[in-house]
């Protein structure tokens, strides 16, 4: 099985504009560990990177390849499509999340019962997930979210502040 086109060029060779964003990417990741001093915010990034290159190395595949082949890299792309959507479709929630001043209640988990401190918070419903964000909202009630992204978080409503115990 070849993976080259009739000039001999193979499908893995990258253009100018894929090796730009394949850079921006492995940038991005380099600069949210530094950052973070965590290699574990690099990972979005990487796995962005990863997702565009496959894309890229399977849309040339299908122009390349004839047969079963051509079918095989249309699958690739079509689950690197869905991925790709998945994340802009948490990118909006995050930035809906941060920047609107009315939560919609029905995303919530539910409400924590008034006088929650951030140890009750720790040892019970965000057991396991971590950070732990607070941002207020226009009528004055608390958005708690346990873990950083909808997907793998839970969000609380709450009347007060957990600060009780903050270290």
């Amino acid at each position: 099985m070849s993976f080259t086109n009739e000039n001999g060029s193979g499908i893995w060779e990258l253009s100018l504009s894929q090796r730009v964003v394949l850079g921006i990417c492995l940038s991005l990741a380099v600069s949210a560990a530094i950052m973070s001093q965590s290699i574990d915010s690099a990972w979005p990034w990487l796995a962005l990177g990863a997702t565009w290159m496959t894309a890229a190395v399977a849309a040339r595949g299908i122009y390349t390849q004839r047969g079963a082949n051509r079918r095989l890299f249309g699958g690739i792309l079509a689950t690197c499509a869905i991925v790709l959507l998945a994340s802009l479709l948490i990118l909006a929630e995050r930035v809906y999340y941060t920047g609107n001043m009315h939560y919609a209640r029905w995303l919530t988990n539910g409400e924590l019962a008034a006088g929650t401190t951030w140890q009750d918070l720790m040892a019970g419903p965000c057991k396991g997930r971590s950070p732990l964000e607070v941002n207020e909202q226009a009528d004055g009630q608390f958005l708690i979210r346990c873990g950083l992204l909808w997907s793998n978080s839970k969000l609380f409503l709450s009347t007060t502040f957990p600060e009780e115990g903050r270290k």
